[in-house]
């Protein structure tokens, strides 16, 4: 490099040092000091940022039109998710065209009715018309193909025939929601289901359960999907419509404690948080698995067609009877079934059930579908009343605790009123219920009671006939009977 080019080069280079002058070259090659340009700052700054925002690039700083071409290949399932993202993507999954080309693809050509009221309204609020449309079709058409048997009933139990039939075409599956103290809710989807005449029983236990202390809030939901395959089955990990089953609200003071305890062994100890929910605690406090029995009348009839309120059964209509003296006192039906969470321990269908007599006691009318004495009436046992467990870990048996699951049918056949309910049998032969005193002081005893019946049967353990019921009793409130029938009882 020649001596010309080096003394230009360093020219160059000194001037654009940071500093206030530079140097440059005459014609004559003699140094010269210049004053340094001033710099155009808002020129820098708009480089400086952009160079800024290239780094800091993400989606959010995509434009709307963007977002939507990239949320137009999400299926209805992922769009859904991304719509509880921010609020933003929010309003963006609802967009009509988005959910437009949803309905078209799950439910068919939009109805010229619906076309019109979108038109009319396109320009308004009705951001998301097309999205609640889809969901209210895809409701209506589960519920006209998979449901469409459930008034069907067995004329056995007169709970809907193909029930296990039906939920399981409809995908239905069950979901335990605890809420603890914080707010925070723990959602848990079920781990066993087994179905059984009258009821079907349904398991959760995982390792992260919160503690019992900190609990405030259980609810069990029916999860009822809404988008389905060509092959009629429920999208997997799909959207769905909750139906509340029930819900519990526990407080400091009614925790489970040792009053309350229905049957334990060396590891649990089992308590009754309601009718249909039973609760297993370890001996070191944590919750072990919960456990429910939801009864045909609650699955069968609600589960289809609620889905945000507390299943009730369906109102009864009164029909009075000024002719029959006793109405309301005889041809009751009842079927009563002891089990565990898998399988049937005793099951019995009773029919013509009559209150002999009008016979009353404290505010119940007896019935007494297994008398006392009449062995020719006397039920054998093949199988231990017990309650076996198990969770991820560990597995046992509780003895002297059954599961008991009944319906109780009127004079028309009409279900009159149904228990799912886990019972405790006492080894010591002693009834509260009805204050019997049994001869055979080795029996044992099982004994029920909610605001409606009260269930008491009797066990005998014979050397040669195995355990056998010897005595089954039950007592209807009377003041039940007067609702039910218009009666004055």
């Amino acid at each position: 490099m020649s001596n010309h080019h080096r003394q230009h080069l360093a020219g160059y280079l000194s001037g654009h040092k940071t500093g206030s002058r530079r140097t440059t070259k005459n014609k004559d090659t003699q140094v010269v000091d210049q004053p340094l340009l001033p710099r155009d700052n808002k020129a820098s700054s708009a480089r400086s940022q952009l160079n800024h925002d290239k780094q800091r690039l993400t989606i959010e700083s995509f434009p709307n039109e963007v977002i939507l071409k990239i949320f137009s290949h999400l299926l209805a399932p992922s769009l859904l998710c991304a719509g509880q993202v921010c609020k933003r993507w929010n309003k963006l999954a609802n967009d009509n065209f988005l959910w437009t080309c949803i309905f078209k693809q799950y439910v068919g050509p939009a109805d010229d009715n619906s076309s019109r009221v979108s038109k009319k309204t396109s320009g308004n609020v009705t951001a998301s018309f097309w999205k609640n449309k889809c969901i209210t079709k895809l409701a209506e058409r589960r519920n006209k193909k998979a449901f469409r048997n459930v008034t069907i009933l067995s004329e056995y139990t007169r709970l809907p025939k193909y029930l296990q039939r039906i939920l399981t075409t409809a995908g239905v599956f069950w979901r335990l929601c605890i809420v603890d103290r914080d707010g925070m809710q723990h959602c848990y989807t079920q781990k066993d289901v087994m179905w059984h005449k009258l009821s079907l029983a349904v398991r959760w236990y995982e390792l992260d359960l919160p503690a019992l202390s900190k609990i405030k809030t259980i609810q069990i939901f029916s999860c009822n999907p809404l988008f389905f395959s060509e092959t009629g089955t429920a999208i997997k990990n799909g959207p769905y419509q909750l139906s509340l089953l029930d819900e519990i609200h526990i407080s400091q003071s009614s925790l489970p404690s040792g009053d309350s305890v229905i049957g334990s062994d060396d590891t649990i100890d089992l308590f009754m948080l309601s009718r249909e929910i039973l609760l297993a605690k370890w001996k070191t406090g944590d919750i072990a698995f919960i456990c429910a029995g939801l009864h045909g009348t609650q699955t069968g009839r609600e589960v289809p067609t609620r889905f945000s309120e507390p299943c009730t059964l369906s109102p009864h209509r009164v029909l009075p009877d000024d002719i029959d003296p006793a109405y309301g006192l005889h041809d009751y039906s009842m079927i009563v079934e002891f089990r565990t969470i898998r399988q049937s321990v005793w099951s019995e269908k009773f029919n013509n059930l009559d209150c002999a007599d009008r016979e009353f006691k404290s505010g119940y009318a007896v019935f007494r579908p297994i008398k006392e004495g009449d062995t020719a009436c006397f039920t054998a046992i093949e199988k231990k009343l017990h309650f076996p467990w198990k969770t991820d870990a560990f597995k046992g048996i509780v003895q002297n605790v059954t599961w008991m699951d009944m319906i109780l049918l009127d004079e028309r056949k009409a279900v009159f009123h149904t228990v799912s309910s886990a019972a405790r049998v006492s080894a010591d032969g002693t009834v509260d219920n009805f204050n019997f005193q049994l001869e055979n002081r080795s029996s044992v005893a099982l004994n029920y009671q909610d605001e409606k019946v009260k269930l008491f049967a009797s066990f005998n353990q014979d050397i040669d006939r195995g355990q056998s019921i010897t005595h089954l009793e039950l007592g209807i409130s009377l003041k039940y009977i007067n609702q039910w029938f218009g009666t004055r009882y």
